[in-house]
């Protein structure tokens, strides 16, 4: 059985919604998608014109508060809720969805 981990990150009406797999242990530590030093995902969001900043990971919630605002202006949301994920995607409708992996999106 899928479990998710992380809370869902959504604006009131997404653009795009980013589905990856359970967090590795620096997230799930940190509560933060994506904070492991070794993964590339803020690098490719930034680098790929999703975001005109590079979001960094933080331990302060407030700075984590802070990104997912971030995140939300910019009409992006992100999920690890492969149970729901049909049902999210057809409540939300955003325009796009993208996988975080090959596995996740098999």
């Amino acid at each position: 059985m899928l479990k998710k981990y992380l809370s869902n990150i959504f604006p009131e009406t997404p653009d795009i919604i980013f589905c990856g797999l359970p967090p590795d242990k620096d997230s799930l530590m940190m509560q933060h998608y994506y904070a492991s030093p070794h993964d590339k995902f803020w690098h490719v969001l930034h680098q790929f014109s999703f975001t005109d900043r590079q979001i960094k990971t933080s331990l302060d919630p407030a700075q984590r508060g802070e990104n997912y605002n971030y995140l939300k202006f910019k009409k992006i949301g992100l999920t690890d809720d492969l149970e729901k994920l049909t049902e999210l995607v057809k409540e939300l409708k955003p325009k796009v969805l993208g996988f975080n992996g090959k596995k996740v999106a098999e």
